[in-house]
């Protein structure tokens, strides 16, 4: 009777000890441990009930990061299929504009997609709230007017050098050289210290052997380079660094913003050009202007492989590397 009566009593106190001490501001290992228990108890109950909330699963955190992140990449490579069929488009469009009777120079069709272009951007920057977003944005308009600034210099060099060789180029052999930046990039990429996988390198290799298939034309084995080659060469070169340097600086703005940046300096710098050349070509032929289908051609160049083009490059780069977004 008496053990009985010692082992009701410490169940009794051990039960009661908690409040004990915390009436009278007592902590005992006991109280310690109960309290840790409770709380532990407390945090489970509050993770199921979020859990069920939302729709997780309590064991698969490490599934959804995996999905989270092929998600990304998923996403990432679908924006840059889009701009490749858009810029595939770009050559064909251009090369249509010189086909045509007097059509304008090189200087002038950049000046006048460039002007086209940005006022591209127009509707899309009304209709987005984008004054807050860059607002709330961590990088100063300094360095958004640095940035655009940059891209707008490999990009003028880019579209220049192309548009000048487009004159004296074949738009297949163009095709085909300007595709040459899916090797071009990678190698920037390495050189600037970055890892490009072994598989990068197998898809630029494969991507550059179709090229060379679908653009085939006669004449298109000859080794030799006419100067329009090598301009579009050039410009093969300088669209890889606009890759390179999109892909370690786009994240840090808003597309929207950025791209119209870019633009707007692009324009300007094709005005300047214009400018340039018509002052050593006064006697410069404008009859191009009055031609419908020249307007509809500089105005999708600008609009689809221009505008949206950009726009979903800078959104794609987010996710995928510059070496494995060129292919």
């Amino acid at each position: 009777m008496k053990s009985i009566t010692l082992l009701l009593l410490a169940v009794i106190l051990n039960d009661s000890m908690p409040a004990i001490c915390t009436a009278f501001q007592f902590s005992s290992p006991i109280a310690r441990m109960n309290r840790r228990l409770l709380s532990q108890s407390v945090l489970v109950r509050l993770e199921k009930r979020d859990n069920l909330v939302n729709g997780r699963n309590p064991r698969g955190g490490e599934a959804d990061a995996k999905g989270g992140v092929g998600n990304m990449l998923l996403k990432g490579r679908g924006l840059l299929f889009l701009v490749a069929l858009l810029y595939g488009t770009l050559n064909v469009s251009l090369r249509s504009v010189y086909s045509f009777p007097d059509p304008p120079s090189a200087a002038a069709l950049s000046a006048t997609r460039g002007c086209l272009a940005s006022l591209c951007f127009i509707p899309l920057l009304l209709t987005r709230d984008t004054l807050k977003e860059e607002q709330s944005s961590k990088e100063p308009s300094s360095a958004l007017l640095l940035a655009g600034f940059e891209l707008a210099i490999w990009n003028c060099l880019a579209q220049g050098l192309l548009n000048v060789g487009l004159i004296s180029t074949g738009s297949a052999r163009a095709a085909f050289l300007t595709q040459t930046s899916v090797v071009l990039t990678p190698i920037i990429s390495l050189v600037a210290g970055q890892n490009v996988p072994s598989s990068t390198w197998l898809g630029c290799g494969l991507a550059l052997g179709g090229l060379a298939v679908l653009s085939g034309e006669p004449g298109m084995e000859a080794i030799s380079f006419s100067r329009g080659d090598w301009l579009t060469l050039g410009g093969a070169l300088c669209w890889s660094f606009y890759l390179f340097r999109l892909s370690q600086i786009g994240s840090r703005f808003n597309e929207f913003n950025l791209q119209a940046t870019k633009t707007n300096f692009l324009s300007v710098f094709y005005l300047i050009w214009f400018g340039i050349s018509l002052w050593n070509n006064p006697d410069t032929l404008f009859t191009w202007i009055s031609s419908v289908a020249v307007w509809l051609a500089l105005f999708y160049s600008a609009l689809g492989p221009g505008t949206v083009a950009d726009i979903f490059q800078q959104q794609g780069q987010k996710y995928i590397s510059a070496a494995e977004g060129m292919f």
